[in-house]
């Protein structure tokens, strides 16, 4: 379940991203303190609107990938490796491959 709810976050994020910048703009194009330069007032809520984004979303990706890193490790050390030309049985470290 909180893998599912984890990859629908991540999926959503890029949407979440332009949501937050758009939404800025609209707000900076609004805004009472640009009434004379509407255009001034969409770039510097756009602006703000991506600092925000890059912060908030950028945070959420991050955490995305040290997820996606861990789900990894701990998939690869669920069962322990045994060596094929091993008689006797004994585990054996094998080298990841780059």
């Amino acid at each position: 379940m909180n893998r599912l709810i984890f990859d629908t976050l991540a999926f959503l994020n890029a949407f979440i991203a332009v949501l937050l910048i758009g939404v800025c703009a609209l707000a900076g194009w609004n805004a009472p303190l640009f009434f004379m330069a509407k255009p001034l007032g969409l770039i510097v809520g756009g602006g703000v609107g991506l600092v925000a984004a890059a912060v908030v979303c950028g945070s959420l990706a991050f955490f995305a990938l040290v997820e996606r890193h861990l789900r990894t490790i701990a998939e690869g050390q669920s069962a322990p490796r045994t060596s094929a030309g091993s008689l006797s049985g004994q585990i054996v470290r094998q080298e990841p491959r780059l």
